[in-house]
């Protein structure tokens, strides 16, 4: 638990980083960028003493709270961060007792929680990599992000995009690695390589220095490591008392720094400090962790957690609910109720009225027919609407609406149904800026439909999502 504590840390400060909500917070305060000042805050003091439940608990309060305030536009991560904090918080109550509560008990129900949610969150990703488009160099996310990778070193690109020969092997890399690493770490002879192979394929995914990768694989770093034994936290943490004291200080030091320039930000210098620093702080975590798995691993191959997803104890299992949640959220898409953040994430996967390209899931089973009803968006006065016309996206009548009813000012002409409209002013029509509720805006956010046969990887959030 505690060195989950300073881990989970760690990626609150990451996240604080690349979300882009706390950037120059000194000069435009926001309540999104004001909870992200708490939530570094929090995570600083979390880091001084990984062994309090006060500030571990305080970030994972916050966690959820930004999670709600950032939806819908919610990159999958924090979700997946968001659901392992309602573990936690759940999980507190349940091991409480005078004395407040017991770090032993709150480990035994907590830890295997974090790790089904791991797993499970992983495997809806790798599934949803099994589709034709996917496989496709052309347009998939796999050929994509590796030249967007070799492109932010100064390599001459395209190298996979679109080429045959080895490229065409890089989806197929890409799956097979995916789809590996949760069956390595349901069998406990492959537990520990399941880990290595886990933390080397996402340092290989966070090289990419145009899309902010790090916060994605710094959460994954951190439940990662619940899978190698008791052990392995043991001589971590005697690492970072001892050797490893003044590493810790110093990173956390840059950290701070770093953060700090995010905060001011507005000349060359901090947005230097903060750009450059960034990376500087992810490439000392991430060798640090990786290298010390390894050599842990070699030097203690034949050692294995145990039981790694019992939930121990009685009166704990109702805490089920929250994998149960996970997995709910995981097949939204395919019941076409949710395509945001449903762990379907740079996959290509498009289930759109019943169409599916996906390989094994030959059909979605749309329960509401919410992206029956398709908007095409021809021209509009506001630029993010602009964008669905020149990129050929179509967007979902709740998204369209909802977008509208916070610009009620924006021309646009659009299609529905087949029917053409020019709107000059869209709160001439009521229907237009009527959105739909809070919770279904929040809680079922549809993302726009790619108008090709293909669909591209969309590597971007769109203004109406």
């Amino acid at each position: 638990m505690t060195l989950f504590a300073s881990l989970w840390a760690v990626v609150a400060l990451f996240h604080v980083l690349t979300s882009g909500h706390a950037e120059q917070i000194v000069s435009d305060a926001t309540t999104l960028g004001l909870s992200y000042v708490l939530l570094a805050m929090c995570a600083f003091w979390l880091l001084a003493r990984p062994a309090y439940n006060l500030p571990l608990m305080l970030v994972a309060v916050l966690g959820l709270v930004t999670a709600w305030q950032e939806a819908p536009i919610l990159g999958n991560h924090w979700l997946l961060v968001a659901f392992v904090d309602l573990a936690l918080l759940l999980s507190a109550p349940a091991v409480s007792g005078k004395g407040g509560i017991n770090r032993d008990r709150l480990a035994e129900v907590f830890l295997p929680l974090a790790r089904w949610c791991l797993v499970l969150f992983y495997s809806f990703a790798a599934f949803a990599k099994l589709n034709s488009a996917f496989f496709d160099t052309a347009v998939s996310c796999g050929t994509y992000y590796f030249d967007e990778t070799a492109r932010s070193w100064g390599f001459d690109t395209p190298l996979a995009v679109g080429a045959g020969g080895p490229a065409r092997l890089l989806p197929f890399v890409t799956v097979v690695t995916e789809l590996s690493i949760p069956a390595l770490l349901l069998n406990r002879r492959t537990r520990s390589f399941g880990v290595v192979l886990g933390l080397c394929f996402h340092s290989l995914i966070a090289l990419d220095r145009l899309h902010q990768f790090v916060d994605f694989s710094s959460v994954l770093a951190a439940l990662f490591v619940l899978f190698l034994p008791a052990r392995f936290a043991a001589s971590a943490l005697g690492f970072l008392k001892g050797r490893g004291a003044r590493l810790l200080i110093l990173w956390v030091a840059l950290a701070s720094l770093v953060i700090a320039a995010e905060w001011i930000g507005s000349n060359i210098f901090f947005d230097f400090v903060f750009l450059e620093g960034r990376f500087f702080i992810w490439y000392v975590f991430d060798a640090t962790i990786l290298l010390g798995v390894v050599m842990w691993s070699v030097r203690h191959r034949r050692q294995a957690l145990e039981r790694p997803f019992t939930f121990q104890g009685s009166g704990s299992i109702w805490l089920a609910v929250v994998p149960v949640l996970l997995v709910v959220n995981g097949l939204l898409p395919y019941f076409e109720l949710r395509t945001a953040y449903a762990f379907t994430m740079y996959s290509n996967l498009r289930m759109v009225d019943g169409m599916s390209n996906h390989l094994i899931v030959g059909s979605s089973l749309p329960l509401a027919s919410r992206q029956v009803d398709l908007v095409k968006v021809v021209a509009s006065s506001d630029p993010g609407l602009g964008l669905y016309a020149t990129d050929d996206y179509l967007l979902p009548w709740d998204s369209f609406r909802a977008y509208l009813a916070e610009h009620p000012e924006v021309a646009i002409i659009y299609e529905r149904g087949g029917k053409g409209y020019v709107v000059h002013r869209a709160s001439d029509d009521p229907e237009l800026v009527t959105p739909p509720p809070l919770l279904v805006q929040k809680l079922l956010a549809m993302r726009a439909v790619d108008g090709n046969d293909e669909p591209r990887c969309q590597d971007v959030f769109f203004p109406a999502l």
